[in-house]
């Protein structure tokens, strides 16, 4: 008879093993949402409300949406702008300290006498939001304001800060705050990693001179990616490469674009995917000695292999989720997304032009949407970068053993598990 030897578990308990999926109830602010401080208080019917002394901006009960600077607003705008609808500011808004769109300023007398009280009309809108860069000179005014994303649970007030809830700066009333963040009503809403693919753009074509009327900035100069999506910040999992950059151009990347100041300094604006550097040897030189440079960048534009739930795609607040063949979550643009996920699990072409078909018949029924998009938020935050945490002088391939904090650089394990760069949304689960 063999003798037994006994076969003893070990444990390992340093670690996270797996990222928690954070998921809450839509009846709390479940995020950094704030009412619009430039709608205008006639949508809300003008109602006042005696207690607090404050106008309402969008009633309990109504639909909403966000704007494309990242504000919760009224569903019903984008219907008014696609039929024409002005944006009409009065009397009121000027006493109640409420912000033009237009003119991103408070609105005052000529806000309200635009076109004889009638307002801005939507021509007037989209060219105020190019010049902002809020939208593409091909979009219109109602491609500012996304779908539907739930309702409106309580009245909101008149916007009591704007941009920053945490800044009494940014107070219209500096030591008045009673609603500093909204709720949303809707399902389920779950936290995911927004996980971007690499993108190789290739060498360096044309440049771009920068000028800002500063010292600093008389030798700067941009170059424009060609890359589709958003350029991710640069983190020890989306790291940028500048191959064959022998003038060393591309040495210390900066947080701003202020803070080039010499040669070797970089930065990358990931929003309007440029990449700003300084040469003091004139725009040929500088041209000349970039020119053979070759880039590497993550940008959010490709789809994510990752094993740990996540996010994929060039995404905004209000856009909808379908899931891909990973069982992860990209964004729905169009049918031709549904064939290209289905060229990434090897479907041959017949099977892709089945695949198109059933596409439109399920697209037009919604079954393959399971989230939209409230919002997204940026890490790190609160500080968690300056917390010491265990795994610090780890190697990188130890990620699994590094707790958030300084170990991280500040990101949640969420972001360092799935391979993400900075950026996490919130996402609100739909049942159909």
């Amino acid at each position: 008879m063999a003798e037994y030897k006994a076969n003893y578990k070990q444990w390992d308990h340093q670690g996270n093993l797996v990222p928690e999926v954070e998921y809450s109830d839509s009846v709390r602010p479940h995020g950094e949402f704030l009412v619009a401080p430039w709608i205008p208080l006639a949508l809300a019917g003008g109602v006042y409300d005696k207690a607090i002394e404050e106008y309402f901006s969008i009633m309990a009960g109504k639909a909403v949406a966000f704007s494309r600077d990242g504000y919760v607003v009224p569903a019903g705008l984008k219907v008014h702008f696609e039929l024409s609808g002005s944006l009409k500011y009065t009397q009121l808004d000027l006493e109640q300290g409420v912000w033009d769109l237009v003119t991103n300023k408070p609105v005052d007398a000529t806000s309200v006498a635009q076109h004889g009280g009638s307002g801005y009309t939507v021509v007037e809108v989209k060219a105020a939001l190019v010049a902002r860069n809020l939208l593409d000179s091909t979009e219109n005014a109602t491609d500012f304001i996304s779908y539907p994303v739930g309702v409106a649970p309580y009245s909101y007030y008149n916007a009591f800060s704007r941009g920053s809830a945490n800044n009494p700066t940014a107070y219209r009333k500096h030591n008045f705050n009673p609603q500093p963040r909204v709720a949303i009503l809707c399902d389920y809403v779950l936290e995911l990693p927004m996980v971007p693919g690499l993108h190789t753009t290739g060498t360096i074509t044309s440049l771009f001179g920068f000028h800002d009327n500063t010292t600093n900035k008389a030798n700067s100069y941009y170059w424009q990616s060609v890359s589709a999506g958003n350029i991710a910040t640069p983190t020890d999992r989306t790291p940028y490469t500048f191959a064959s950059d022998t003038h060393h151009l591309f040495v210390n990347k900066k947080t701003s674009l202020r803070a080039v100041r010499n040669v070797g300094d970089y930065f990358v604006d990931s929003i309007a995917d440029r990449i700003y550097f300084q040469h003091t040897g004139g725009a040929t030189n500088a041209q000349n000695e970039s020119a053979n440079v070759t880039v590497s960048l993550y940008t959010y534009s490709t789809e994510s292999n990752s094993q740990y739930s996540s996010i994929s795609g060039d995404i905004k607040p209000g856009d909808y989720l379908i899931v891909d063949h990973n069982s992860n979550y990209v964004v729905i643009d169009d049918i031709s997304t549904l064939a290209n996920l289905a060229v990434g699990a090897s479907y041959n072409q017949n099977e892709v032009a089945a695949i198109k078909i059933a596409a439109a018949q399920l697209l037009d029924q919604n079954r393959y949407v399971i989230g939209q998009v409230l919002e997204i938020e940026q890490h790190p935050k609160s500080a968690r970068e300056l917390v010491r945490t265990a795994g610090q002088n780890l190697p990188a391939n130890q990620f699994l053993d590094k707790l958030p904090g300084t170990a991280t650089k500040g990101l949640p394990d969420k972001l360092t598990y799935a391979g993400g760069s900075d950026l996490v949304a919130r996402v609100n689960i739909i049942n159909k």
